[in-house]
Parts: structure tokens; sequence; C-alpha cells
């Protein structure tokens, strides 16, 4: 699967640096993983970043932005406490925050109802002016790794750049404390949307190939698997195109269903599918081609349709579309495997099978 989650009754230390090393974050009081991301109506993979203390060393830039917050504000660390200024402030944040988020502070850290659990050492960096909180960050604590999990602050501030501020105080804990790695979760290139968390400096990315961290300037941005999926299945439609079958490219944000609860379930897990025309349109079964990017290989499948999940993103803005990702029309029916039919690294068997199943829409002869 390319989108998981675990819920967990104890997390540790240490288990919280392996999950980081395997490109694991935190979701409220679960940690989940996954390689793509639907973003404001399109299809990214996801990079997972990290940054090595042992070598930290600032920019210039970096530096100047340091020196000249620390001689205006004042900065505290401690264990985490939400009460009623840091949930004003989240307040005054979200309000002008472009896009979705938590509708407060502690529902992004806590599940509902279930406040006594609490898998993670949760730290806070408070920046003040005078008494006046301004900005606050939260980061977890492994036993060699931080991972940077919200910051914000008030946007009368914005000019003073207290986001990557409060960053940059993380890493300069973590290093003093004998933390080795930083975790500021992914980005999503070519789109720069997350692309501030690069500000870390000498950033590793996970391999998703090899499971090693490599550095961020071996990363191939020409072949990332979002990309990789939509040309296979381009390819397939082309071809299938011109012997008269009618296939549509189609965006499939259920296949996180794990997020929604679906993990006992074997639903579709691609992002981006190939849906081939019913024979009959009364039909709920669907025959769904994918490319699996994890072993480079097409899988077809016959598929049940279920529960359309368009409603958990009521939040979306159908006219804002984000640059640089892969965009289709988008099919928010949860899709269910009911078999595999064939499963190939090559593609001529696949057109053949489907072929075989007479899923042609008009009645012209195969050219």
């Amino acid at each position: 699967m390319f989108t998981e989650k675990h819920h967990l009754n104890y997390l540790s230390p240490k288990d919280l640096d392996q999950y980081l090393e395997r490109g694991w974050f935190r979701m409220v009081q679960t940690v989940f993983t996954c390689q793509f991301l639907f973003f404001e109506g399109a299809i990214f993979s996801t990079i997972w970043i990290r940054r090595n203390l042992n070598n930290l060393k600032f920019s210039k830039s970096q530096r100047k932005l340091i020196q000249r917050n620390k001689k205006i504000f004042r900065f505290e660390f401690g264990p985490l406490n939400i009460d009623r200024n840091k949930e004003m402030l989240f307040h005054k944040y979200r309000k002008a925050f472009k896009g979705s988020t938590y509708l407060s502070l502690s529902s992004s850290l806590f599940e509902p109802f279930e406040l006594a659990k609490v898998l993670f050492n949760s730290y806070e960096c408070r920046i003040y002016d005078g008494d006046k909180l301004i900005a606050l960050s939260i980061f977890d604590l492994g036993k060699k790794s931080l991972a940077s999990i919200i910051g914000i602050y008030d946007p009368a501030y914005k000019e003073h750049s207290l986001g990557l501020f409060t960053m940059f105080l993380e890493m300069e804990f973590g290093k003093a404390e004998g933390y080795e790695f930083y975790y500021p979760g992914y980005i999503i290139p070519p789109n720069t949307r997350f692309n501030y968390k690069l500000r870390i400096g000498d950033a590793e990315y996970l391999d998703q190939v090899s499971k090693k961290w490599r550095p961020i300037d071996q990363l191939n941005s020409d072949q990332l698997p979002h990309l990789k999926m939509n040309d296979a299945l381009l390819k397939a439609h082309e071809i299938l195109k011109k012997i008269n079958i009618d296939t549509k490219v189609l965006i499939y944000p259920p296949y996180e269903g794990t997020i929604f609860g679906l993990w006992s379930l074997d639903y579709l897990e691609f992002p981006i599918i190939l849906e081939v025309a019913k024979s009959n349109s009364e039909s709920v079964i669907s025959l769904i081609l994918c490319f699996d990017t994890k072993v480079y290989e097409y899988k077809l499948f016959y598929c049940s349709n279920f529960h359309d999940l368009s409603h958990y993103y009521e939040s979306i803005d159908d006219h804002v579309v984000a640059l640089e990702g892969v965009v289709h029309p988008t099919s928010w029916e949860v899709k269910f495997k009911d078999q595999i039919i064939i499963q190939s690294k090559e593609i001529e068997p696949v057109i053949s099978k489907i072929i075989e199943l007479n899923f042609r829409t008009k009645d012209e002869p195969l050219i």
C-alpha cells in the first residue's frame, strides 16, 4: 500500500526514531506514511526529508535572521502544554492560513475523547514580544531524532519569518541536546508549497526504491513515482483508443482509504487509475487498470464501486488546481478489488486481456 496508518498503544523514543527513518510521521495520535498526496485537485509524489544535526551550520542569511529575532523577541522551550493563549494564537493563524487545517490546536494533536492517550513526548518553542505570545512550534522527541510537527504565528508579525525562526531554534535545541536528526515532513516537487522546509539546509531525502537517505541534490524530479504512474497509464490509454476501446485516466482520491478507516477492506490503493468503459452502463463492476510503481508492473482488476467520499473533500476549491501536479477528472467512489485479472511488466499482455474481455464501446472492427 502507498498510504498506511498505524494505531498504537505505546511508542518508545526508539520506536519513533525507526518510524521517522522509514518515512513515517505523526498524525494526531497515530503514525502514518504516504508516497502520494492529493493536493488542490492534483496528485504529487511525497518526498520525505531530514537534516543531520551533527553537521549543523547555518548560512549567513539564516544567522542574520536568528540573531535579529533573538534581539527583538524572547523565546522559551518546555514540555507541551496547550492553554487558552495558544488556542487563540492558533485561531489567528488559521484565519490567515491558505488551505484547510484543523479546527483547533488541540484537535491537531489529540484524538477527541482520548486526551489521556498520549503517544508522543512533545515539546514546544514559545516566542514572545514582551509578554505577548506571538509564535509557537511543537516538536516530538525520539531517542536521537526530532520531528517538527506544527508551527504557528501571529499574522501581524509575518515580516519576521517566525515560522522559519522556530524551525532554526528547534534545530539548535536538538543539536545542543545531542539529537542527530531533524525531520520536518515532506515536500512535493516540483510544486513549491512545502519548499520552506528545505530552508533547513543540507537536506537528505528518502529514496523509496533503495530505502536509503540521499542528498537532496541527487533527487531527479523528472522520475518521480506519480509521473511514472501517469505516463504508463497514458500509454495504455492511447493504445486502447486506437482499437476503439474507450477509457478514462482518472485521479482517484480514495486511494488513501486507510486514512478514512478502510484499512480492513481490500480497496484500490492507486492514486491514478485507468477506467475501461463498461459494456453495460448499469453495471456496478468496473474494469480498472493500474500501474504499481513499487514493482513497475501493470495490474488489471475487476472492481466494485462503493461509497462516495467526495464529502470528505468539501473544503477543496474546484477552481484551484495545484501547479505542476498530475491532473485528470476525479473519481470519488471507493473501489473494492474483486479480482485481479492479470499483472505484467509489459503492456501487450494486458491489452490482449482487455480485448479478450470484450470491453469495446463501438461496433467497429479492431484496427
